[in-house]
């Protein structure tokens, strides 16, 4: 999955925080280096993310994105 392999250490707020236009700026021409961190601020500010481990709920729902590991919840 390409959330895991580029920005593994954003794919919780990706997948379960707020859109924000920060997150848009991963990659491509118009690309932010501080984009990561500031997706991750956002979520956490928003109070969709409140620690670094997925939720028992979040595997459950990450399983459907095309993981190719096992979930065990």
């Amino acid at each position: 999955m390409i959330l895991r392999l580029r920005w593994p250490e954003v794919e919780r707020a990706l997948l379960f925080g707020p859109l924000s236009p920060v997150s848009l700026r991963l990659q491509g021409p118009d690309r932010l280096n501080e984009a990561a961190t500031r997706t991750l601020a956002g979520a956490q500010a928003f109070g969709a993310i409140r620690g670094p481990e997925f939720t028992p709920e979040e595997l459950r729902l990450r399983s459907f994105t095309g993981s190719r590991e096992a979930v065990v919840a």
